[in-house]
């Protein structure tokens, strides 16, 4: 039986006894594959795209598996839906997964409160392999020259106060911070888009879609393997230490990465 049929079947029969209740859930979690949306519906372009992305997130804790409790609110509490809004949202719901590649089973509806729940199964059935073209920079100078705080700003998108704050984003160790020093070599990437755009590393963790309001105000960064789901250019900033007292780490982040046998000979210590 097709979704849309299973849908009108189950709203027929709404006042009858063939649907077991629906029972109220554990509020939901940001970890694992189970996502609880109240509904899908109304969504401008913007929302559909963070839809997506939160489902990459559930397939990729689940191992390419994520369910949807759907007409079912943050704190596990099953509202449930109008027929209408439902089949909207389960519409909604077909487009995201279309465009991450999963088939899409609805498992079985449930009595909510006020209107029916919907519980979805999806599965990654393909997996866009692209590619990206990856740079790797080795950021090198003398110390205080300001690489750390270069790095910190271009990986993460959010300016220095013009007192070292955004340096201690890519700093390892207590004394680096404290001394303003990088003694250590990082690696902190950059990720680009398909239209060139760079791809934000936090993504809005949820909330009641479709109504002005929000459940929660949850922000969360996206994985690595979220970003290199959307990635087509890379580039990879090594972050090395300015002070001739680390020179041997310095070299070593910089061969360790990059190993060029044939200039070893060439370098004087």
């Amino acid at each position: 039986m097709t979704t849309e049929a299973m849908l009108l079947s189950a709203t027929a029969d709404f006042g009858s006894n063939e649907y077991k209740k629906a029972e109220t859930l554990a509020a939901e979690v940001e970890e694992g594959n189970n996502e609880y949306k109240f509904k899908l519906t109304n969504l401008s372009e913007d929302q559909f795209i963070h839809r997506i992305t939160q489902l990459n997130w559930r397939l990729n804790e689940g191992l390419d598996e994520a369910v949807y409790e759907i007409g079912v609110e943050d704190n596990g509490n099953p509202l449930g839906l109008s027929p209408e809004d439902l089949q909207e949202s389960l519409a909604n719901m077909k487009r995201m997964a279309d465009a991450v590649g999963c088939d899409m089973t609805v498992q079985q509806f449930l009595k909510g409160e006020v209107g029916l729940t919907a519980k979805v199964l999806l599965r990654r059935t393909e997996r866009l392999l692209v590619t990206p073209v990856q740079v790797q920079v080795a950021v090198a100078g003398p110390a205080d020259a300001g690489k750390s705080t270069l790095i910190a700003v271009l990986s993460s998108e959010k300016l220095d106060n013009g007192k070292g704050l955004a340096r201690t984003q890519v700093f390892r160790h207590n004394h680096e911070v404290e001394s303003g020093r990088t003694s250590s070599n990082t690696q902190h990437n950059l990720y680009f888009g398909a239209t060139g755009k760079v791809l934000s590393g936090d993504v809005d963790g949820g909330g009641m879609l479709g109504s002005g309001k929000s459940h929660s105000n949850r922000m969360r960064s996206r994985s690595e393997i979220e970003l290199a789901d959307e990635t087509c250019r890379a580039i990879s900033f090594i972050d090395l230490a300015g002070s001739s007292k680390y020179l041997k780490t310095t070299l070593h982040g910089i061969v360790g990465h990059s190993p060029l046998s044939h200039h070893y000979n060439e370098i004087q210590l």
